[in-house]
């Protein structure tokens, strides 16, 4: 890395290798950087294998990451960082779980059960909820306003080249 830590970008640089590295480790889905080396926001993509799968997204900034999945239109999560990205793996092999918000050891624990447990996406008049298959299930509730009235969203997972627990 040519930038120095403390700098934005950098920093963003550090974090997406840091949870594409543990995703990767986890799953087996090759995850693809898709920012330029010089942008204060970085996003990996995992794909999975199979025409209906969708891209999982992971998007970080200096201090938060954001996940979503492409099949579902603007839907994201917000996560907040603690610490520095040379401290993920360990904290993440810990996994304390006494937070009480998401954080980028959650991040990584959800991105990594997108891909191998999947999810589900239910939207209704005023409600929507983004179902992670984790145990216990992670939901994400909003008030929509939006359109369609219904829509549900789902896949096969893939099959786990290495499986937390």
């Amino acid at each position: 890395m040519t930038s120095g830590s403390g700098e934005p970008a950098g920093q963003a640089r550090r974090w997406t290798e840091a949870i594409a590295a543990l995703v990767v480790e986890r799953t087996g889905v090759p995850g693809r950087l898709a920012s330029s080396g010089t942008d204060v926001q970085q996003e990996i993509r995992f794909a999975p294998p199979g025409p209906s799968s969708p891209v999982l997204v992971v998007m970080c900034e200096e201090g938060q990451g954001f996940l979503s999945v492409d099949r579902v239109r603007g839907v994201s999560v917000l996560y907040e960082f603690d610490g520095e990205p040379d401290e993920l793996p360990a904290r993440w092999a810990r996994d304390p779980r006494q937070r009480s918000w998401l954080s980028e050891v959650e991040l990584v624990d959800h991105a990594i059960a997108v891909l191998i447990a999947g999810y589900r996406f239910r939207r209704v008049p005023f409600h929507e909820e983004l179902r992670i298959n984790t145990s216990p299930p992670f939901r994400w509730i909003t008030v929509d306003l939006g359109w369609p009235p219904f829509a549900f969203s789902r896949w096969e997972p893939v099959k786990p080249s290495a499986a937390r627990r």
